[in-house]
Protein backbone atom coordinates (compact mmCIF):
# COMPACT_ATOMS: atom_id res chain seq x y z
CA UNK A 1 0.00 0.00 0.00
CA UNK A 2 2.59 3.15 -0.68
CA UNK A 3 1.88 6.65 -1.26
CA UNK A 4 3.25 8.66 -3.51
CA UNK A 5 4.62 12.35 -3.75
CA UNK A 6 5.63 14.26 -6.79
CA UNK A 7 7.05 17.69 -6.71
CA UNK A 8 9.21 19.74 -9.34
CA UNK A 9 12.23 21.97 -7.79
CA UNK A 10 13.25 24.27 -10.67
CA UNK A 11 14.46 21.74 -13.58
CA UNK A 12 14.59 18.45 -11.26
CA UNK A 13 11.01 16.51 -10.84
CA UNK A 14 11.58 14.79 -7.44
CA UNK A 15 9.21 11.58 -6.61
CA UNK A 16 9.20 10.04 -3.24
CA UNK A 17 7.32 6.28 -2.67
CA UNK A 18 6.90 4.77 0.57
CA UNK A 19 4.46 1.96 2.34
CA UNK A 20 3.81 -1.20 3.74
CA UNK A 21 4.58 -3.85 1.56
CA UNK A 22 1.92 -7.13 2.58
CA UNK A 23 3.02 -10.22 1.07
CA UNK A 24 0.53 -13.47 0.92
CA UNK A 25 3.38 -15.77 1.38
CA UNK A 26 6.45 -14.32 3.01
CA UNK A 27 7.66 -11.81 5.20
CA UNK A 28 5.72 -8.76 5.08
CA UNK A 29 7.78 -5.01 5.03
CA UNK A 30 8.12 -1.54 3.79
CA UNK A 31 9.68 -0.16 0.62
CA UNK A 32 10.81 3.00 0.19
CA UNK A 33 12.01 4.64 -2.97
CA UNK A 34 13.51 8.23 -4.06
CA UNK A 35 13.88 8.96 -7.71
CA UNK A 36 15.41 12.48 -8.85
CA UNK A 37 14.98 13.53 -12.96
CA UNK A 38 15.38 15.74 -15.23
CA UNK A 39 14.27 16.22 -19.15
CA UNK A 40 16.58 16.79 -21.87
CA UNK A 41 14.99 18.46 -24.71
CA UNK A 42 11.19 16.76 -25.96
CA UNK A 43 12.55 13.32 -25.71
CA UNK A 44 15.22 12.23 -23.26
CA UNK A 45 14.79 11.77 -19.51
CA UNK A 46 17.31 10.79 -17.06
CA UNK A 47 16.82 9.67 -13.68
CA UNK A 48 18.56 8.99 -10.48
CA UNK A 49 17.18 6.41 -7.95
CA UNK A 50 17.84 4.88 -4.43
CA UNK A 51 15.21 2.18 -3.86
CA UNK A 52 15.03 -0.69 -0.74
CA UNK A 53 12.46 -2.93 -0.10
CA UNK A 54 12.63 -4.68 3.39
CA UNK A 55 11.13 -7.75 5.47
CA UNK A 56 10.18 -7.15 9.10
CA UNK A 57 10.62 -10.59 10.06
CA UNK A 58 13.03 -11.72 9.42
CA UNK A 59 15.05 -8.45 8.90
CA UNK A 60 16.07 -8.49 5.28
CA UNK A 61 16.99 -4.97 3.90
CA UNK A 62 17.88 -4.37 0.18
CA UNK A 63 18.90 -1.19 -0.76
CA UNK A 64 19.97 -0.27 -4.24
CA UNK A 65 21.07 2.59 -6.10
CA UNK A 66 20.74 2.94 -10.26
CA UNK A 67 20.54 5.32 -12.81
CA UNK A 68 17.69 5.10 -15.86
CA UNK A 69 16.52 6.48 -19.10
CA UNK A 70 12.99 7.09 -20.93
CA UNK A 71 13.38 7.74 -24.46
CA UNK A 72 10.40 8.81 -26.41
CA UNK A 73 10.69 6.70 -29.47
CA UNK A 74 7.92 7.24 -31.42
CA UNK A 75 4.14 7.82 -30.34
CA UNK A 76 3.14 6.15 -28.33
CA UNK A 77 6.21 4.06 -27.77
CA UNK A 78 8.80 4.66 -24.64
CA UNK A 79 12.28 2.94 -24.06
CA UNK A 80 12.86 1.97 -20.43
CA UNK A 81 16.57 1.53 -19.12
CA UNK A 82 17.87 1.20 -16.05
CA UNK A 83 21.25 -0.26 -14.67
CA UNK A 84 22.20 -0.39 -10.95
CA UNK A 85 23.97 -2.20 -7.92
CA UNK A 86 23.34 -3.26 -4.46
CA UNK A 87 24.51 -0.67 -1.87
CA UNK A 88 25.23 -4.07 0.23
CA UNK A 89 28.20 -6.64 -0.47
CA UNK A 90 26.03 -9.31 -2.60
CA UNK A 91 24.42 -12.53 -1.16
CA UNK A 92 21.84 -14.98 -1.93
CA UNK A 93 19.49 -12.55 -0.80
CA UNK A 94 20.98 -9.07 -1.93
CA UNK A 95 21.97 -8.40 -5.58
CA UNK A 96 24.81 -7.03 -6.38
CA UNK A 97 23.88 -5.85 -9.77
CA UNK A 98 20.04 -4.82 -11.01
CA UNK A 99 19.00 -3.72 -14.26
CA UNK A 100 15.98 -3.46 -16.70
CA UNK A 101 15.00 -2.61 -19.81
CA UNK A 102 11.46 -2.37 -21.78
CA UNK A 103 9.03 -0.90 -24.10
CA UNK A 104 6.17 1.21 -22.32
CA UNK A 105 2.91 1.59 -24.74
CA UNK A 106 0.81 4.17 -23.73
CA UNK A 107 -2.68 2.92 -24.09
CA UNK A 108 -5.15 4.54 -25.52
CA UNK A 109 -2.92 5.35 -27.95
CA UNK A 110 -1.88 9.05 -27.54
CA UNK A 111 0.27 11.34 -28.30
CA UNK A 112 2.76 12.22 -25.56
CA UNK A 113 3.60 15.41 -27.27
CA UNK A 114 0.83 17.55 -25.42
CA UNK A 115 1.81 16.05 -21.30
CA UNK A 116 2.93 19.16 -20.26
CA UNK A 117 0.26 20.91 -21.31
CA UNK A 118 -2.56 21.23 -19.32
CA UNK A 119 -5.78 19.54 -20.81
CA UNK A 120 -8.39 22.27 -21.26
CA UNK A 121 -12.26 20.76 -20.13
CA UNK A 122 -14.14 21.10 -23.46
CA UNK A 123 -17.42 23.10 -23.32
CA UNK A 124 -20.23 21.33 -23.25
CA UNK A 125 -24.11 22.59 -24.08
CA UNK A 126 -25.48 20.39 -21.41
CA UNK A 127 -25.71 20.96 -17.40
CA UNK A 128 -23.35 19.01 -15.19
CA UNK A 129 -24.85 15.99 -13.93
CA UNK A 130 -26.20 15.82 -10.32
Amino acid sequence: MPVEFSRKFGAIDLNLEGGFNFVHKGSDGWLVRLVAGHRFGRKLELDAEFYNVSAVNPYVSHPTIDAGLRYKIHKPIILLLMSGRGLEPASHEQPYYVGYFGLQFLLPPRSYDHEDVPESKPSSPLPPPH
